[in-house]
């Protein structure tokens, strides 16, 4: 089924512009890895809570013989999806829309060493968000069992293709954010408080 959606994906793109053409041959691609992964992880949706299961794979693992520090960050954004894809707002849905999450930083802290082939959780929370749902601020908690192997953290905003420009949240994301078990620590964000220095 996806690969006739790719298919179809890229016969509609004859006529558009290169950047276009660009843009949603990437989107498209997204959607099949993503495809690929989800092989390798369960997704457990509640009320208020996103948890992911993953299984390092041999390519997050470094020298170090634990998961590298840039597997965090790839693991992380494979959560942020299964939360969207949860609520509608799939990679077809974002190409309709002209509309796609950008990062504006991210950080993490290393706790616990995570090896390979062992069973992880990430827990999506809220951390922050502005009135319009435009800015967001989100924090993944990497547990294994009980035990917390890392935090990471991500701030960014909903970015229009079309304008490239920042733009309010698309319908139905505020009531998405809703649905997320916000942070004890959680603060209304300004407008522009994502790209401050």
């Amino acid at each position: 089924m996806r690969s006739r959606e790719l298919r179809e994906g890229r016969r509609h793109q004859k006529g558009m512009h290169y950047e276009d053409r660009l843009y949603k041959s990437a989107l498209y691609w997204t959607l099949e890895l993503n495809d690929r992964l989800s092989t390798r992880v369960v997704n457990k949706m509640t009320t208020k809570d996103l948890v992911v299961q993953i299984v390092p794979r041999w390519a997050d693992i470094d020298l170090n013989q634990h998961m590298r520090h840039s597997a965090f960050a790839d693991w992380a954004a494979y959560a942020r999806t299964e939360w969207l894809n949860a609520h509608g707002f799939t990679m077809p849905k974002l190409v309709e829309l002209s509309m796609t999450p950008v990062m504006f930083e991210d950080r993490t802290r290393y706790l616990k060493e995570v090896r390979l082939g062992e069973r992880v959780h990430i827990e999506l929370q809220l951390a922050g968000a502005d009135r319009e749902g435009s800015q967001w601020f989100v924090r993944h908690i990497f547990r294994r069992g009980e035990t917390v192997c890392a935090v990471y953290e991500a701030k960014g905003a909903w970015f229009s293709v079309s304008t490239r420009r920042i733009v309010p949240a698309p319908p139905g994301l505020l009531e998405a954010y809703s649905n997320l078990t916000r942070t004890d620590d959680y603060a209304e964000l300004s407008s522009g408080e994502g790209v401050k220095q």
